[in-house]
This record gives structure tokens, sequence and C-alpha cells, in this order.
């Protein structure tokens, strides 16, 4: 078997280190999940495969009612592949998770590009994207029914919540959500159309509600409805990310580079422990040159604490 011997130096050691101290993203969990919806064009029934974060494919409830086009949303805030999801009429699909993403105390955040384009003047509609855990709704982003503005419904928990901004300029919508870690209800804030090169504040959010995430979530659903009067509106670039900045990078769930290490040597194949989170385990092999990983952390060898591997995104 090959070894694995990896330099130091005392920059290295120094930067490893530091992270060794630093609070750790949840290594069970994919760094960033997308959807570009960048697909053949026609329905999206079917569309995208299980990986990188994803647990399937979207799973179209109302047939033709959803499809995959090329269109411009008009919108450059971030980079967006050309084609886009436009739902018309009654139409809602989900699409699993590959992951329950938990309401351990984390942060999460999820954004997307939306916009309605109908131009019929109407309130008795809702448009959005929704999170579930198996089959119960627990927080909408979108347009919610009985307002022409964008907003927040805690489903429940919170009631709905409206910003300032028409669903029909839209734009790039991000929320944050604050897992509480407890039997309390979690939190959610929305921005629309923040600089995506700095992390927005909670107090410059357009829209905050409580919302119920206790037993975490597992799909994504993008629904339309409330006849007669149904929108029709457009989607894209969704994402799910442990960090604001996952909301930009073009990284998703896929093996990251190594940043940095220290005082770490170990044969091909040994199994070594996240410190960060108990059963959770990443395999040493060489690929390219580089340490790679099957799940994110700081590992170290069991029995040991002063040697640790950072893996980051690349």
């Amino acid at each position: 078997m090959k070894k694995l011997r990896v330099k130091s130096s005392v920059l290295s050691i120094i930067v490893v280190l530091l992270f060794c101290v630093s609070p750790l993203l949840n290594a069970q969990l994919p760094q960033v999940v997308k959807e570009s919806f960048d697909y053949a064009e026609g329905t999206v029934g079917g569309l995208g495969i299980t990986g990188d974060g994803w647990g399937g494919p979207w799973e179209e409830v109302a047939t033709g009612n959803l499809e995959v086009v090329d269109e411009s949303l008009g919108f450059n805030i971030i980079p967006t592949t050309g084609r886009v999801l436009q739902v018309f009429e009654a139409g809602t699909t989900f699409r699993p998770l590959a992951d329950i993403w938990p309401d351990d105390g984390s942060s999460y955040w999820i954004s997307m590009l939306y916009k309605r384009f109908d131009g019929i003047d109407v309130d008795d509609s809702y448009n959005g994207l929704s999170l579930f855990k198996d089959g119960s709704e627990l927080l909408y982003v979108g347009k919610p029914w009985g307002t022409k503005l964008l907003g927040l419904d805690g489903t429940g928990v919170g009631g709905v919540v409206f910003s300032e901004v028409d669903a029909y300029d839209g734009g790039w919508m991000v929320v944050q959500i604050i897992m509480s870690g407890d039997a309390m209800n979690d939190d959610a804030f929305l921005w629309i159309n923040p600089d995506p090169n700095v992390q927005p504040d909670t107090a410059s959010a357009a829209a905050h509600v409580k919302w119920n995430g206790n037993t975490g979530f597992n799909r994504f659903r993008i629904g339309s409805g409330n006849a007669p009067n149904q929108a029709e509106c457009y989607y894209d670039e969704i994402r799910l990310s442990q960090t604001f900045a996952g909301l930009t990078s073009e990284t998703t769930g896929g093996l990251p580079a190594v940043k940095s290490f220290y005082d770490f040597e170990e044969t091909e194949g040994t199994t070594v422990n996240d410190q960060g989170s108990a059963g959770n385990h990443g395999e040493i092999v060489e690929a390219g040159g580089m340490l790679v990983r099957s799940t994110g952390g700081i590992y170290a060898k069991e029995g040991e604490s002063r040697g640790c591997v950072e893996f980051t995104e690349a």
C-alpha cells in the first residue's frame, strides 16, 4: 500500500491549529445543494439525479404545468445557465434531499431567483418554494396567498409575513434559517437582492417569521395554486447551503480539496474519526496527489489529538 506522507511547515501548523479549535459545519451534510435547471427543455418530472445532496429527481404531481424553458429573468446578481423552471396554473413538484437537515442548532441558507410573468393583478394565488419533512409543510418562501408581495409563511406557527417587494419585480430571494436545537420554534429571515459578497445582517431582513423545524426537513416543494387565477412564475438557481458563501459558490456536494494539514501520516485506506460529530468518519485515499474524504470536517486518528486534516471547498 502507498504511504501518505504529509509535509508540514510552521505556517501550516498555525493554520490548522486555528481550524481545529473553530466551529465545524455539519460533516454529515453537503456544503451546498444546487439546482440550476440546466436540462433539456420539457416537463421537469423525472429530471435530476441522485447525488450532490439530492435524494432523487423532481417528482411532478400536477403533470404538464411545470416545464424547463429557455428564458431570461433579467437578473444578473448571480450567474445563471440560461434555463429556468416555468410553473403555470396549478403546478406542483417535489424533490427529495439525500439527508435530513436537522434541528441541531445550525444555521442554514436557502436562495432562489424568482419572478412572476403573467401580468395578471391577482392576490388569490400562491407561488413559492416550501420546506417539507416527508408530507408536512414547514416553511414557505415566495408569494403567499392574498398578496402581491414576496414573503414568508411559518405554516401555522408564525403566520404570514410580507416584504415590501412586489412579486412581479421578483429577485434573488435569500433566506437564513436559524435552528433552535431544541423544542423551541426556529427563525427564518428573508432578504431580496442582498449583496452576494457580504453576508447580510438579520437586522436588515425584509421579513422574519417563526416556524417549526424541530423534525428537520428533507424535501423541497415548488408549487402554485388557488383557482381560478393561478399565476405564471419562474424559478432558477435554487440552493441550500451551510454557509452564505455557498449560495454563490460553484461547489456542490462533491469532494473538496485539502486546504491544510499537520503531522498526519497514515496508510491509504485508513479510517479516521471526525472530531466534531461522533459516529462520522472518512477514509484517507490517494487521488491525484491529494487527500480526499467521503464526509466533511476535521479528522484525527483515533486516540490521537495532535494530528488533524482540514478539508475545505475546492
